[in-house]
């Protein structure tokens, strides 16, 4: 027997693969620094709509919980954020979606990293390819937006990597991992749905290996657990509505050349936009500004040429791997057909984009066959290419995405947050300014109405008749009405409406009546925000907004709302200003009409909030501060006698002495 020499030293035998394991966390640092360092904030439109749901923030929350399209999302996303509340840790629903998505984004390449790896069992390659798909644009931006895409993609990866274990091993465990991660990713984003064929063709390749017996149950199981929650969720009790249902959620409509019928007609008459194709397939691996449409496609031509070529290659000279093809190309394929009709763009190109680099990879491990793996001299070159993408997506995509000043959209609601009242509506066209649409409610904390969603909906007749009923009740309700640009002289929107919907500009200003618009706030030439001053209730108009003079605390809106308050008492006959004080009174100074005309949107949170507003407006009218206010508003109206009733009540309160000075500089 040996016996070690005393005092010797034994060095520890090096664990297997300890690079890879320092590799890996190292990968995981730097990707979550870059994920949650430089969160987006272009805001997308949908995020900001979802996350005004989950904060409750809208008044129709309970309606939209569960979205057809993706129906965990909201309420996932709703549990988590009452979670870290409950513990100390309150957070704002598209901070919280933006970190979600960046772990999940740390957790696909992870997943992608095994798949390439079962392709190639070259683990230094597959490093590679999952670090060139987690810095690759669309992946990347992905990751670090508020949005549901990169959940859709997490499950469309776990898809794809399922698919793969079961063509080549064919276990019962792999079929349930496949239809597990397909039916989570369909109720997180219905758009998984168009990975059902990969799926099918995992199946098939199983059972032509004669590996284990075909998992033709999948096709049942998947059917009801996408099925069955959809119909606890919307309370769809029959097949026949469940059918209807789905149908309508995908624009599935035979006869309104939307849909499926759009889709056969857009391919019978021009075939698939390649163009349009081939600059999407560069902008999902590199930023790339769709202005530069020519080097864009070109880019995108080159590489469907590299993807082509290899494809070739594989299958001629090697047909072991036909099978793995198919699912690969069915895989991120028809991710691509989808957006040809449900116009996904660059949300959809994640998996074609990680489809791709799975068929290169696969083509250059085969290329190496008979050797160990790739040589270090050319996984450095390849290091250092996926080191200039990366280096290219943040400084000409990621950053300039993550710079708030960048995002004119979010400016422009706060420009009307800071020049608008807030008990109004704001209107837009939807065509103009389309994020105003999330925006304003969301950032500036603005009801807003849009003409767009009228003309949409119904017929051209009935459209502007609703909308008419719109403006007129609140025109009766006295509710201030404020038109963004958009509404008022902007060509480009009003040639627009004529040629979608045949609707004028004259038939948008007949729906609003006889009055004037007062300019309130210009912050360019393009964006303005004018106040509609209707010819009739331009006495219940100066009372509601007398409410926001009487509470406001911002001098500059208090300032503009005076001055709003100034011009339409200029605009008023004698008889109408003497009636102003008895309709103020009526109505609560403004505080009942404002009620009345928004009660009808209020959900029963904003209904006990607006009387909780109401209990403590009637507080501050027994202040001198109210009734100084109040002095200054029946003083626009050139009102001697109410003004020195006002202004003497607020000195009497306050005891001072300018009070008393103004009130002796007033006409007897």
């Amino acid at each position: 027997m040996k016996v070690a020499a005393p005092n010797a030293r034994q060095a520890p035998a090096a664990a297997p693969d300890a690079w890879l394991l320092r590799a890996a966390g190292a990968a995981v640092f730097v990707l979550l620094a870059l994920y949650l360092g430089f969160p987006d904030k272009v805001y997308v439109f949908d995020g900001i709509m979802f996350s005004g749901v989950i904060e409750r923030a809208v008044d129709e929350w309970r309606r939209e919980v569960f979205n057809r399209r993706h129906l965990l999302f909201n309420p996932f996303v709703m549990g988590l954020r009452d979670a870290l509340a409950l513990v100390g840790l309150p957070t704002r629903a598209y901070v919280l979606i933006q970190r979600i998505n960046a772990v999940f984004g740390l957790f696909g390449a992870a997943v992608y990293f095994r798949l390439l790896f079962r392709l190639t069992r070259d683990r230094a390659l597959a490093a590679l390819g999952a670090a060139a798909l987690a810095v690759s644009f669309s992946y990347w931006s992905r990751a670090t937006e508020g949005q549901v895409y990169m959940m859709m993609t997490f499950w469309a990866l776990a898809a794809g990597a399922c698919a793969l274990s079961l063509a080549e091993e064919g276990t019962p465990t792999a079929a349930g991992l496949l239809g597990g991660s397909l039916v989570t990713g369909v109720l997180f984003h219905a758009a998984d749905a168009a990975l059902v064929p990969m799926a099918a063709a995992a199946v098939w390749a199983a059972w032509r290996g004669r590996r284990g017996r075909p998992a033709w149950w999948l096709a049942p199981a998947l059917a009801l657990g996408v099925a069955a929650p959809y119909a606890l969720a919307f309370r769809l009790g029959d097949a026949r509505s469940l059918f209807a249902f789905f149908s309508e959620a995908a624009d599935v409509h035979a006869t309104s050349g939307g849909g499926w019928s759009h889709l056969l007609g857009f391919f019978a008459g021009r075939g698939l936009p390649v163009a349009d194709v081939l600059a999407a397939s560069l902008l999902a691996v590199a930023a790339c500004p769709w202005a530069a449409r020519l080097p864009a496609v070109a880019g995108g031509g080159a590489l469907a040429a590299s993807l082509l070529g290899a494809s070739v290659w594989l299958w001629r000279r090697r047909p072991a791997r036909r099978a793995q093809l198919v699912i690969l190309a069915l895989w991120g394929g028809l991710f691509v057909v989808l957006d040809a009709f449900w116009h996904g763009g660059v949300y959809f190109w994640t998996v074609p984009c990680a489809a791709g680099i799975a068929v290169l990879a696969l083509a250059a491990r085969e290329a190496f066959e008979s050797g160990p793996g790739l040589r270090p001299p050319t996984l450095c070159a390849g290091a250092l290419a996926v080191a200039c993408l990366g280096a290219w997506n943040f400084g000409e995509g990621i950053l300039p995405q993550s710079k708030l000043e960048n995002n004119v959209g979010y400016q422009r609601s706060l420009f009307v947050r800071d020049h608008t009242v807030a008990s109004s509506w704001i209107i837009l066209s939807g065509l103009g300014f389309p994020n105003a649409k999330v925006y304003l409610p969301y950032f500036a904390h603005r009801t807003r109405e849009v003409l767009e969603y009228y003309l949409d909906r119904y017929p051209r007749l009935r459209a502007l008749g609703l909308f008419s009923e719109f403006v007129r009740r609140n025109h009766q309700a006295g509710v201030p009405l404020y038109l963004l640009s958009d509404m008022v002289d902007d060509q480009a929107v009003i040639d627009k409406v004529q040629k979608t919907w045949g609707v004028s500009q004259q038939d948008v200003r007949n729906c609003f009546g006889p009055g004037r618009l007062l300019l309130m706030a210009q912050q360019d030439p393009l964006f303005r925000i004018f106040l509609f001053v209707p010819a009739e209730h331009a006495d219940l108009l100066f009372a509601a907004l007398s409410y926001s003079v009487l509470t406001e605390s911002e001098m500059t809106r208090l300032k503009e709302t005076a001055w709003a308050l100034q011009e339409i008492g200029r605009g008023m006959s004698q008889s109408e200003r003497r009636a102003v004080p008895r309709v103020m009174k009526e109505t609560d100074y403004g505080a009942q009409l404002l009620y009345r005309g928004f009660v009808a949107y209020m959900n029963p949170e904003s209904e006990r909030a607006a009387r909780e507003r109401m209990k403590r407006y009637d507080q501050w009218q027994k202040t001198p501060d109210f009734h100084l206010r109040l002095g200054n508003l029946y003083q626009y109206l050139g009102l001697a006698d109410e003004v020195r009733r006002e202004w003497t009540i607020a000195y009497e309160g306050s005891r001072d002495p300018e009070v008393l000075a103004n009130i002796k500089k007033l006409p007897r």
